[in-house]
């Protein structure tokens, strides 16, 4: 069923996904580029400087946001795939006018939380390195990957009662089903494993910094994100391994299984 759907579809969710890590490792760079570089250097400067200068909090907004959504709208893509509602036609054919709409909602409604804090800090002083951490505000954090920690839930969810409703009707299919059920549950769980994946890297900062508020753990919130940019790099090797060992399998596969010809009626 799921391989039905149009592949041009379910690779722009994919693209819009990757381009989400992309502008993530982007961010990344342009903060401990901006960190490396005025590391000697004491100066203070104000919260609307930071903000101004080192843009990486907006480019975390964006791609941490389309990496959330674009996993959450491929996992309703397929559970309406799955469906094969009639009914649902519509919603299907319009899901990229409405992921683009909410995802404008939930980026605007970050930004200005963002926006708030500034000028709540307006006042303050920061040191010239402008470290994410440090400037902007508990709360904007908080509130930030609280966010991206509800998406990723939801997809979570959402998959793991499809996973559970496939088993539960597995009972009902024949043969020739069983063979189409079961690669539908392999795509699903090969999804929940990477969902699962995303929701740890978003949500451990998160965890960390409410132990070291409550005097739990006193740890350097800067070894927190360097951590977090390692799981994400690792994760995106991983992901190259495994492709490249499938397509090697296929390839050997193919190699070892030509395909027969069929002759003319």
């Amino acid at each position: 069923m799921i391989w039905k759907k149009k592949k041009a579809k379910i690779e722009k969710l994919i693209i819009g996904c990757s381009t989400g890590y992309l502008l993530l490792s982007f961010g990344y760079i342009v903060e401990y580029s901006r960190n490396v570089w005025y590391y000697s250097d004491n100066s203070s400067v104000s919260f609307s400087y930071c903000l101004l200068w080192s843009f990486h909090p907006f480019i975390y907004s964006l791609s941490d946001l389309a990496i959330c959504e674009s996993n959450l709208f491929l996992v309703i893509d397929i559970t309406v795939a799955l469906a094969c509602s009639k009914s649902l036609h519509v919603y299907n054919k319009n899901l990229f006018i409405k992921m683009l709409i909410i995802y404008t909602v939930t980026f605007l409604a970050d930004v200005t939380v963002l926006i708030v804090s500034a000028v709540n800090n307006g006042d303050m002083f920061f040191n010239i390195s402008c470290t994410y951490a440090s400037f902007l505000p508990y709360f904007y954090q908080c509130f930030h990957i609280i966010l991206l920690c509800l998406l990723n839930f939801l997809a979570v969810l959402i998959i793991l009662i499809d996973i559970v409703l496939l088993l539960w009707h597995k009972r009902h299919k024949t043969n020739v089903q069983l063979v189409k059920h079961k690669r539908d549950i392999v795509i699903l769980k090969r999804l929940f494993v990477n969902l699962l994946f995303t929701l740890a890297i978003q949500s451990f900062p998160l965890t960390m910094s409410l132990l070291a508020s409550c005097d739990v753990l006193v740890i350097n919130i800067n070894s927190l994100w360097l951590f977090q940019v390692i799981c994400i790099s690792a994760h995106a090797i991983f992901r190259v391994i495994q492709k490249t060992a499938h397509q090697g399998n296929f390839q050997r596969f193919v190699e070892n299984h030509p395909i027969w010809k069929i002759a003319p009626l």
